[in-house]
């Protein structure tokens, strides 16, 4: 073998050592902007207007904090609402202790907390 291959070999077995090693999940840091895997049509074909119309699915749920009922605290895509605030045509109705109910015209919708390890999307 000559040289340049020797080479070539020894990086290549450098990174898959290396990449043996634990590998850390990326995780999306927005800044406080659109994620930018969010649509931007709907399955209708409009535009949507990403600060205002959300689908459930879009929605994650970060934090609770729980204190009286008009104390008590959520956080949902990085935004703080209380009860009674709404995040695009979603409308907090409870805060409960793993999670929040959300309305959204005559429908329910519920958010829970992802606790760690579980599987699946909130």
């Amino acid at each position: 073998m000559n040289r340049p291959m020797i080479l070539v070999s020894v990086v290549f077995l450098s990174a898959a050592i290396a990449y043996g090693e634990e590998v850390k999940p990326f995780v999306y840091q927005d800044h406080g902007k659109r994620d930018p895997l969010w649509s931007l049509v709907t399955v209708t074909g409009m535009i949507r207007h990403v600060e205002t119309e959300f689908s459930i699915s879009d929605m994650k749920l970060e934090g609770v904090m729980l204190g009286k009922p008009e104390e008590s605290s959520v956080i949902i895509n990085g935004r703080v609402l209380q009860e009674n605030d709404k995040l695009g045509d979603f409308t907090v109705k409870k805060i409960v202790k793993d999670g929040v109910l959300l309305s959204k015209g005559t429908e329910v919708f519920e958010l829970k907390m992802k606790t760690e390890g579980a599987a699946g999307n909130n």
